[in-house]
C-alpha cells in the first residue's frame, strides 16, 4: 500500500490594538479649569500596525495642528512629522495634551478613539485592514456652593411722627465663584410678596457671578418720638447646577422716628446680609 502524506501551512495575520486615557487632576471645581490627558496605544497584534487617527468626543482631532480645543503646544500626540508605527507584539506610543474641562457640578467623562491600520500585498494587489480602540477618562467637577449678598436701604432713615412714607430700596448682589443665579422671590414683613410693586419685578433670570438687581418699593411707617420701625425683608433664589440648589436670605432694614427736622442729606441706613446656597 502506498501512503500519501500532506502538509500545509498558514500564517494568519492578528490585528489587537488596545487604547489607555488618563486624566490628571482627577476632579476639579466648577466652571472648570485645565486638565492634562494622557494617551496610551499598545499593539498587541504580530504585525505592525500604523496610526490612523485619534481622536475624542470632546476635543475633536488630536492629529490636527489646527484643532481650537486643544493647544498645539501642549499636544505632543501630533504628528511629528508623518504618524507613528506601532511595532507588533507590544509596540506602543504615548503622548499628552492638555485641554479646558468646564461644565455644571458632574463626571466630565471624555472618550478616545484610536485607529489603525496595516498594508500588505495578496497575488500583487495591495490590501489595506484597519483596526480600532477606544478608552475613557473621568473628570469630576465639583460643586462650588452659590451665594448673594441683600444691601437694603430707606430714604429717609428717619421720619417725624405720627406716619410717612418710606421709599425702601432692596440690592441683590449674586457673589457666587461660579453659579448664575435666578431671584424666584421678595418678601417684605408687612406688605408681602414684592413682586410688581414699585420696581420690582420678578423673577429676575440669570443673574451672572458679580452682577447685581436693585429694586425700590414704598410704604408707610408710623410710630411714636423714639421708636426705631424695623422690618424683615427675605429673598430666596436657585442657582444653575443640574440639581439646582436654593438660597435665602433675610435682613432688616430700620427707620428712626424722630422730633427732629427732617433730613434730607444722609447716609442710607444700609444692612448687608450674605448667603450661601443649600442643597
Amino acid at each position: 500500500a502506498e501512503q500519501y502524506v500532506a502538509s500545509d501551512a498558514a500564517w494568519v495575520n492578528m490585528l489587537s490594538l488596545q487604547a489607555g486615557l488618563s486624566a490628571q487632576p482627577t476632579s476639579i471645581s466648577e466652571p472648570g479649569g485645565p486638565v492634562t490627558y494622557s494617551v496610551s496605544l499598545t499593539n498587541d497584534g504580530n504585525v505592525p500596525v500604523t496610526l490612523n487617527t485619534l481622536t475624542t468626543d470632546r476635543f475633536g482631532d488630536l492629529l490636527s495642528p489646527g484643532n481650537p480645543k486643544v493647544a498645539s503646544a501642549t499636544n505632543t500626540c501630533l504628528p511629528k512629522p508623518s504618524l507613528p508605527i506601532l511595532p507588533a507584539n507590544g509596540g506602543s506610543f504615548q503622548c499628552s495634551f492638555v485641554a479646558h474641562v468646564e461644565g455644571q457640578p458632574s463626571d466630565f467623562i471624555t472618550t478616545l478613539t484610536a485607529t489603525g491600520k496595516y498594508k500588505y500585498k495578496i497575488d500583487g494587489n495591495d490590501i489595506e485592514v484597519d483596526v480600532e480602540a477606544m478608552a475613557n477618562a473621568s473628570v469630576t467637577i465639583t460643586d462650588v456652593p452659590a451665594s448673594m449678598t441683600l444691601t437694603l436701604g430707606a430714604d429717609p432713615p428717619f421720619i417725624n411722627p405720627p406716619s410717612r412714607q418710606v421709599t425702601f430700596s432692596v440690592r441683590v448682589e449674586n457673589t457666587s465663584g461660579a453659579d448664575t443665579i435666578t431671584i424666584t422671590e421678595m418678601t417684605d414683613q408687612f406688605v408681602g410678596n414684592l413682586d410688581g410693586r414699585g420696581t420690582c419685578d420678578l423673577p429676575v433670570a440669570n443673574l451672572p457671578p458679580g452682577f447685581s438687581y436693585q429694586c425700590e418699593f414704598s410704604a408707610v411707617v408710623s410710630g411714636t418720638i423714639g421708636q426705631q420701625k424695623s422690618r424683615i425683608i427675605t429673598v430666596n433664589a436657585v442657582d444653575d447646577d443640574l440639581l439646582p440648589g436654593n438660597l435665602s436670605v433675610n435682613g432688616i432694614v430700620t427707620v428712626g422716628i424722630t422730633d427732629q427736622p427732617t433730613q434730607y442729606a444722609y447716609m442710607p441706613n444700609i444692612n448687608e446680609v450674605t448667603a450661601k446656597r443649600t442643597s
